[in-house]
């Protein structure tokens, strides 16, 4: 049941909310129209009852009166009030016409059948009326079985007006009602009082079982009389008592006592006619009668004013039903059309909103939940423009990424190409400086050993003149070889200094480049913090949308990751930058030490070569000169001395640049290494 109201439509839940207390109101309201529409029918059937009570009272009166003439007929043995009875006859058959006629208009299908049982059996003893009449007049009946008859009539129409009570919805008309009963039976045990006493006044005797049953009616009486006044009105019970102080029941009272007082009164007995008593109980009777007139009257009203204020309520309370329900169901179809509406618009807004339409006019929210829905499809709306807005400039970010991208390649390849170039030519001269200081070296060498075979020479001529020819020869012959060895040692030296020139120069086209690159790699660190910044924002703006940001915050900490690796790469090689740079810097430095240690040789190399060209003129002039001899042997060997000196400088000035060269070249391997490992982790990065 549950899953199956979970299912349901907020606006079918809604109907059913409304229509459960709804359905509580009309079962409220049905239920007290029940109860008014009883009453109104108790009080209807009540009222019915009431009219009838009348004529019942009007034809029990008049049978009451038939009661007494039929008991003064018997009384007399048929000799007196046969004409009286004869006119009471005829009032009490037209009362009972009446009766009967009223009876005809009368619904008895808002009674219990119990009820018109006991209608129809009071009916049928009606009947029964004329053929008692014809044994009173034949005279074949005793008095006492005519008065019984009589009584029972009256006896089971009184009883039908007890009932009466049982009717009322109200507890002041069953008093009334109680007390009409009351006074009816009391008026009754007076008719039955008239007779009885006109039965002994007639006969001037009252036997045992007559005095006996006169003495309980008036007890009866006085019983019925206190009931009456326990539940009749004040006002009722005083015209009572002034009918009861009144000159007939006052007389009557004389004759009461009169016929009361056995043989102290049977003069007075004798005194009283059976008519004289009967007439002045039948003036009681009659004033009892139209106080009985009064009382029915006044239940009548009081029946009907009730039945027409049931009546109002019962059509009050179907009004305020119809009335009820009618306000209920538009109230409920108005709220349930107003809910709907509002519902239909926030599903159309949030299908638009799931379409990608950004740009709807959300209705304006209102103080009760469907605005807390409007408010929160608002922020959804803001919150999928502020990630329409941010992928935007996402999608800018990312182009303009690819874009420095694409630049940092090209200028990585620019860059690899030129630092390749500068590597290989490095490369290359630092071959050619460690062949060149491999030949230097062994020009050095083979100029020392030459240097020794002059001096040599020289010690010989100056030991042995006769040699001096062939030893100037020689020397002629040793110097130019020297003066020629000299010549491509200068070459090699002056080759050596235009290479570590060039490498000054590509060394410092490396420093640039690598400048260059610490450049870009600041470029890069400035997109990696921006990116790292953007990211942040994004992780912020991501958490501001709660769970609808939760697909953006998972991309900004990706992005926020990446430009944490980006920085950590850009760090790393602008740490391998700065190595660079400071191999550079070491490599310029050696080169400079190698330009001063070259030119120092070239130098030397001159010196020599000037040596060498005067050590040749000085041979010349040894030919032509020998006097000089012993003079220019010495100078040979102070030069020769220095040549030496000259040669092993070269030596070892050639051995430096061998090992300067070497070192370039390691240092030149360790830079492109560097810039290998700085590339790739470029492109990795």
């Amino acid at each position: 049941m549950f899953a199956y109201l979970a299912k349901l439509k907020i606006v079918h839940t809604i109907t059913l909310l409304s229509i459960i207390p709804s359905i509580a109101a009309l079962v409220f309201l049905y239920q007290l129209i029940k109860v008014d529409t009883e009453d109104e029918q108790k009080l209807a059937a009540l009222s019915q009852l009431t009219r009838l009570s009348v004529k019942i009272g009007s034809l029990v009166h008049e049978q009451q009166k038939e009661r007494g003439a039929t008991a003064l007929f018997l009384a007399s043995k048929g000799q007196q009030f046969e004409a009286d009875l004869k006119s009471q006859r005829k009032a009490t058959d037209t009362a009972r016409i009446d009766y009967l006629q009223f009876l005809e208009g009368f619904d008895l299908s808002i009674y219990q059948p119990a009820f018109a049982a006991d209608l129809e059996g009071i009916n049928a003893e009606l009947q029964k009326t004329p053929r008692m009449r014809s044994n009173v007049d034949a005279l074949n009946v005793q008095m006492a079985e005519a008065v019984a008859f009589y009584t029972r009539l009256n006896s089971e129409k009184l009883d039908i007006i007890g009932s009466m009570s049982e009717l009322s919805p109200n507890a002041e008309i069953v008093d009334r009602i109680v007390s009409y009963h009351a006074f009816l039976l009391t008026k009754e045990r007076a008719g039955l009082e008239r007779a009885v006493g006109a039965a002994g006044f007639a006969s001037n005797a009252f036997p045992p079982a007559a005095l006996q049953k006169f003495q309980r009616l008036i007890v009866e009486q006085n019983a019925f009389t206190h009931i009456f006044q326990t539940y009749a009105t004040p006002e009722l019970f005083a015209d009572y008592e002034k009918l009861q102080n009144g000159a007939a029941n006052t007389k009557l009272n004389t004759y009461r006592d009169i016929a009361l007082g056995g043989e102290e009164t049977a003069k007075a007995l004798e005194a009283i006619s059976g008519p004289e008593w009967f007439e002045t109980a039948s003036q009681k009777i009659n004033q009892l009668k139209a106080l009985e007139n009064t009382i029915a009257a006044s239940l009548i009203e009081d029946t009907e004013l009730l039945q027409a204020s049931a009546n109002g309520r019962l059509t009050l309370h179907m009004g305020i039903a119809a009335v009820g329900f009618l306000l209920v169901f538009l109230m409920s179809f108005i709220l349930i059309k107003s809910i709907q509406r509002s519902f239909a618009k926030i599903i159309e807004a949030m299908e638009q909103l799931a379409s990608g339409n950004l740009n709807i006019k959300l209705p304006k929210p209102t103080k009760n939940e469907v605005g807390q829905m409007i408010k929160a499809v608002s922020v959804f709306q803001e919150n999928m423009i502020l990630a329409r807005d941010l992928k935007k400039e996402q999608d800018t970010q990312h182009a303009s990424q690819l874009e420095r991208g694409e630049f940092l390649e090209g200028r990585i390849a620019d860059f690899e190409q030129a630092v390749s170039y500068v590597l290989e030519t490095m490369g290359r001269n630092s071959q050619t400086m460690q062949l060149s200081s491999q030949e230097m070296s062994s020009i050095s060498e083979l100029t020392s050993n030459q240097s020794k075979a002059v001096a040599s020479a020289a010690e010989e001529a100056s030991r042995s003149v006769q040699s001096v020819a062939s030893a100037t020869e020689e020397l002629d012959c040793s110097v130019a070889e020297i003066g020629n060895q000299m010549q491509h040692c200068r070459k090699a030296a002056s080759e050596a200094v235009d290479q570590v020139h060039s490498a000054n120069s590509d060394a410092a086209e490396l420093r640039k480049a690598a400048q260059s690159v610490g450049d870009v790699v600041s470029i890069i660190t400035d997109i990696a913090e921006q990116t790292n910044l953007l990211a942040l924002n994004a992780t912020i703006e991501a958490a501001r949308a709660g769970v609808a940001g939760k697909g953006f915050a998972v991309v900004a900490s990706e992005v926020k990751s990446l430009a944490e690796q980006t920085s950590q790469a850009t760090e790393q090689i602008r740490n391998e930058i700065a190595d660079i740079q400071r191999a550079t810097e070491g490599s310029l430095t050696a080169m400079e030490d190698i330009d001063k240690i070259i030119r120092e040789i070239d130098q030397r190399a001159s010196a020599v070569s000037s040596a060498i060209n005067e050590q040749k003129f000085a041979t010349q002039e040894i030919a032509s000169n020998v006097s000089e001899v012993a003079g220019g042997t010495a100078e040979v060997t102070e030069n020769i001395a220095k040549v030496n000196e000259a040669a092993i400088q070269t030596g070892v000035t050639s051995k430096q640049v061998l090992i300067a060269s070497e070192e370039l070249r390691t240092e030149a391997d360790h830079l492109r290494n560097e810039i290998d490992q700085f590339l790739g982790d470029i492109k990795a990065a």
